[in-house]
């Protein structure tokens, strides 16, 4: 199904040849499914039936962090930038992401992410087809999710990514 719809903008206050400075900003609206049913519910209902057991309330539905949209409004807000110098870009974002409430009371933790690509063009003189090599960084922490007002023990964290680009 659908997901989530994003709304953001960027208002880049500082701007030159050399790069820009700004702001972001937006809101996510809970545009998509959250009650997503697994294909196999009407097997496991008639084997649980069968043997006489009895199912928890939305058993047939995915756990909500599987369905395409959350049921929740979210507001992120952060910074970017970019700043050229000869065949050396550099490229940031810090972006804080306030989570609410969603579907079936769960809410997903607020998280901070950043990200900084640092990239060396290696032929600035072609025409045809810039090269570029660089390094990409990227940090994301996440605070603990919670449902029904219970924070669940092993969500949330820290995770440090780093990678090439060309």
């Amino acid at each position: 199904g659908r997901g989530d719809l994003n709304l953001i903008a960027i208002w880049r206050f500082i701007q030159n040849a050399d790069g820009y400075l700004g702001v972001t900003g937006g809101v996510k609206f809970p545009t998509g499914v959250t009650n997503g049913t697994k294909p196999d519910r009407d097997l496991v209902a008639a084997a649980a039936e069968e043997n006489g057991e009895e199912l928890e309330p939305d058993w047939e539905k995915y756990e909500i962090e599987l369905q395409p949209g959350t049921g929740s409004y979210d507001f992120p807000i952060g910074g970017v930038f970019r700043y050229v110098s000869g065949p050396v870009t550099f490229k940031g974002n810090a972006v804080y992401i306030i989570k609410t409430k969603g579907a079936r009371q769960f809410e997903f933790g607020d998280v901070l992410t950043t990200s900084l690509v640092t990239d060396v063009v290696l032929n600035p003189e072609s025409a045809l087809m810039r090269t570029s090599v660089g390094l990409d960084v990227n940090f994301q922490y996440e605070e603990k999710q919670t449902v029904h007002g219970h924070k669940i023990a092993d969500s949330g964290g820290r995770i440090l990514l780093m990678g090439p680009t060309i």
